[in-house]
């Protein structure tokens, strides 16, 4: 059962997030009330006076100040929804061109599944989009940024340039290679089969990243997906099955996921390894000590 691992992913941290982000919209949405009243008793008012003086030629002035008024409120309101989840709408609009782009693919060679969350290691994993095919499965996770974008491949985190301002996030290579670990054991196939990609679907978006892995933009991911001819998997549909039999559809454990995120955002895990994610441990080997990772031999990272 997933209940009792869900239940200890909310920390004092997140609570205290939420409680505040809870008040926010509250002020807000009270504010929104009020002025709406306001408003109201204004057109009342306006109303009344157009319905004894209709004939005076100062009423399309007041029919004009009306729309004005109204126009504020609405541009108001957009303003303050977009503001509190300029996030969210963002990731979506990310999300959503990559979804449109992989409905350019053949459908007879490539099964495409979006928003896909399972459950794997006491853990959830939520994938932006995979894509099934006898050439592979595609593991795509996308991150809408934009700017010039720098790191490596074991870097915990990427740098975004803006201007001379910087952003860091977290290397969504890792993130991405957690998902294919996952699918990897609800599967019970070699890893080689996974195809993992990163695309960023912004249109002002460079990035100079040193890895083996795929790094793309909104234009390129299909013709990179397409590039992969040799066919390697024989059983499509038992595997597009599978992975939507084990598809997390409950929002409320969706909403935990979320909780979870940023918990391990805020917590500085200095002893994760770069690669999956797992613990970083010392062992012993043939030419001495070293530190590697704790979900070996799934996991080969090493380090000194």
């Amino acid at each position: 059962s997933l209940e009792p691992a869900m239940e200890n992913i909310s920390g004092d941290i997140i609570d205290k997030i939420d409680k505040y982000k809870g008040l926010l919209i509250n002020y807000l949405f009270k504010s929104f009330l009020a002025f709406n009243i306001i408003t109201i008793i204004f057109l009342s008012y306006e109303a009344g006076f157009m319905i004894f003086y209709s004939y005076r030629n100062y009423n399309l002035l007041r029919i004009n100040l009306i729309c004005v008024w109204a126009f504020i409120g609405f541009l108001l309101t957009v303003l303050i929804i977009f503001r509190l989840f300029f996030k969210q709408i963002k990731g979506f609009m990310g999300e959503f061109w990559v979804k449109l782009r992989l409905k350019t693919l053949p459908k007879d060679k490539y099964v495409v599944l979006n928003d896909i969350m399972i459950y794997s290691n006491s853990t959830t994993h939520q994938i932006d989009h995979l894509v099934i095919s006898d050439y592979g499965i595609f593991v795509i996770e996308t991150k809408m940024y934009s700017g010039f974008i720098t790191g490596n491949e074991y870097d915990k985190k990427w740098t975004r340039h803006y201007g001379k301002i910087k952003y860091y996030f977290n290397n969504p290579i890792h993130q991405n290679y957690g998902h294919v670990l996952a699918l990897k054991e609800l599967l019970n196939l070699d890893e080689s089969k996974f195809i993992p990609i990163v695309c960023f679907p912004g249109r002002e978006i460079t990035v100079k990243v040193k890895t083996k892995h795929h790094i793309t933009t909104y234009y390129t991911l299909t013709s990179i997906i397409q590039s992969y001819t040799t066919p390697i998997i024989d059983n499509k549909e038992e595997i597009i099955n599978k992975i939507m039999s084990h598809n997390i559809k409950d929002k409320r454990l969706r909403k935990y996921h979320v909780k979870n995120i940023k918990k391990n955002i805020i917590k500085d895990d200095t002893n994760k390894c770069p690669k999956c994610g797992g613990v970083l441990i010392e062992r012993t080997g043939k030419y001495g000590k070293f530190i590697g990772c704790s979900n070996y031999p799934k996991c080969k990272y090493t380090t000194k």
